[in-house]
């Protein structure tokens, strides 16, 4: 079964969800291949390749549009595709919309933020693309609730419209162990530092520049601290200069793009994801797993993400002073435990997600009338 997936870039928690529910699936009966916007290399890539995916580098909209709308054709028509999986937020109507011309009869649209678009003009171009990308994907799907009622509306899962396929992970990966912590540690030079953590890429939502004024504030009261930054990205040089001009670079560790994230993840005392737009997390996710403290703005945690009691949320409308006191007092002495039970309790286990997503993509390319058990709670 072939499934055509179009990203922006194969990178951040996108390509890691991707990458994650391929790498379990049966690879016998299910084969994957990418279109991606632009030239960045993701950090997913040569996995997904290894698996045997085709990449496709298409030009951006920005580029040139009618050369990205001419490739995304040309692919289609020689790829015998089941169908088109898309995950570009409205814009995806303009790969279903080549899809549905060419006669691919499943075409999947699928929401990862809770983005709202600001100022007239952008709210009357998202209302028109939600509307054309409505009567053109004939599945609707979502990361959670809230990134569902973002794109397909109010009471769009709960009316089993649109679909929640979690952001799921392997939960073994991601188990506490103090012996990998103790080696990590030793590996960053860490000693008995308080170790603050952030996964993500380096662009204006994942509010870096907020991050480094909480840790700015963090070593005023607490100078024996640490700031691991895993990830990269377009601003990664300029979170670099404030960093340095803040006379903190010894205090702050750019780690770059990683595939030993779960094992970083060992090494933290608190994770502090300030971002601005999320979807569901898969970072959220992540740190929970490994046990550990975790403080991220209020605007990107709904409540189906808050599997366990170590995330507290806060809002972005209070200082950097204000979160590093409540960083500290949360985060400096705690109980480190064991929370994979609990995060496999809430369906972000991928083990389980994987073969339900099988099953999905069996069934509508088939088309079984098995799998209305799968849209009866708006979940896959």
């Amino acid at each position: 079964m072939r499934i055509l997936h179009v990203v922006y870039v194969l990178g951040g928690g996108i390509g890691s969800v991707l990458l994650n529910y391929y790498q379990h699936m049966n690879l016998d009966k299910f084969h994957f291949d990418f279109i991606v916007h632009g030239e960045e290399i993701g950090d997913t890539e040569d996995k997904l390749i290894q698996l045997g995916s085709k990449i496709y580098h298409i030009p951006s909209k920005r580029q040139s549009l009618v050369g990205n709308l001419r490739t995304i054709k040309e692919i289609i028509e020689c790829g015998n595709y089941d169908a088109i999986h898309v995950h570009q937020g409205t814009h995806s109507f303009f790969p279903i919309y080549i899809a549905k011309q060419l006669g691919i009869k499943v075409r999947i649209a699928h929401s990862h933020s809770n983005f709202k678009p600001i100022g007239i003009k952008q709210k009357i171009v998202d209302t028109i693309f939600k509307s054309l990308l409505k009567r053109t994907a004939t599945l609707w799907f979502g990361c959670g609730i809230e990134a569902c009622e973002n794109l397909w509306g109010k009471g769009s899962v709960s009316s089993n419209k649109a679909m929640v396929l979690h952001n799921a992970i392997s939960t073994e990966n991601y188990r506490f162990n103090e012996r990998i912590r103790e080696i990590k540690r030793s590996e960053l030079g860490l000693g008995n530092d308080f170790v603050i953590g952030n996964v993500a890429r380096f662009d204006s939502n994942k509010n870096h520049e907020f991050l480094v004024d909480i840790f700015a504030e963090i070593v005023k009261i607490h100078p024996n601290s640490k700031l691991l930054l895993v990830g990269n990205g377009e601003l990664e040089k300029h979170i670099l200069n404030k960093v340095s001009t803040m006379n903190l670079l010894s205090k702050v560790i750019f780690l770059g793009q990683r595939d030993d994230v779960h094992q970083l993840l060992q090494s933290m005392d608190c994770f502090v994801l300030p971002s601005k737009v999320e979807g569901l997390s898969v970072s959220l996710v992540e740190a929970q797993a490994a046990g550990l403290a975790t403080i991220a703005s209020i605007e990107i945690v709904p409540d189906e993400i808050k599997v366990t009691n170590m995330i507290h949320p806060m809002s972005l409308e209070l200082s950097a002073k204000n979160w590093a006191e409540t960083i500290l007092e949360k985060c400096l002495k705690y109980e480190r435990l064991d929370r994979t039970h609990e995060i496999q309790n809430y369906n972000f286990d991928i083990e389980l997600e994987s073969k339900k997503l099988e099953e999905f993509y069996k069934g509508v390319c088939t088309g079984s009338k098995n799998i209305s058990k799968n849209f009866e709670s708006g979940v896959v």
